[in-house]
This record gives structure tokens, C-alpha cells and sequence, in this order.
């Protein structure tokens, strides 16, 4: 079977066409690499940035926690300090209230 050079050149533009197909697909899938690639560096740039804000959020809430503990701590010495003083009004006016009821004479006690 001998090939007619007509088909000689059905051949060759085929090939051409195959060949063209060929540079169109691999710069699809270079397209395609190169979108996967920006996205993935987006996706580290975003997830560097969320890292960031959960260790600034995370030092903000060690801090207020500090604070707080601190605030507490300071409460509860005002607590007992509250405590103290109120025993010593207590104290205090016992004794005061025992000392007037010694000294007042009785009602229809002569003197």
C-alpha cells in the first residue's frame, strides 16, 4: 500500500494538530500548576496571619487573666480586711455597750 501524497499531507497536518494540542495542554496544566501554587501560598500567607492573631488574642487573654487574678487577690484582702474591721466595730461596741450598762442605774433605783 503506497500513500498518495495527498495523504502525506493529511498526515503531516494531523501531526501538526496533535502537536499544537499538545503545547495548548501542557500550557493548561502549567496554568493550572501555577493557580495551585499561588493558592497555596495564599493559604500559608493566611494561615501565618491566623496564627499570628491567635498569639496576639492569646497574650490579651493571658494578660486579662493576669489582671484579673490580680484584681481578685486584691479583693480578697479587701474582703478580710472588711472582716478585721467589722470584728473590731463588733469588739468595739460591746465593750462600749457593756461599759454603758454598768454605769446607767437602774429605772426605779434609788440613789
Amino acid at each position: 500500500m503506497t500513500l498518495e501524497p495527498g495523504h502525506y499531507i493529511t498526515l503531516a497536518l494531523a501531526a501538526i494538530a496533535f502537536i499544537a494540542w499538545l503545547v495548548r495542554l501542557e500550557g493548561r496544566v502549567n496554568s493550572q500548576s501555577d493557580a495551585t501554587k499561588a493558592s497555596e501560598r495564599e493559604h500559608k500567607a493566611e494561615m501565618l496571619r491566623l496564627d499570628k492573631d491567635m498569639l496576639a488574642a492569646n497574650a490579651r487573654v493571658e494578660a486579662e487573666a493576669r489582671a484579673h487574678r490580680g484584681t481578685s487577690d486584691a479583693l480578697i484582702r479587701l474582703e478580710e480586711a472588711v472582716k478585721h474591721l467589722t470584728r473590731l466595730f463588733e469588739q468595739h461596741f460591746a465593750v462600749t455597750t457593756a461599759s454603758t450598762t454598768r454605769r446607767r442605774p437602774k429605772a426605779g433605783a434609788e440613789e
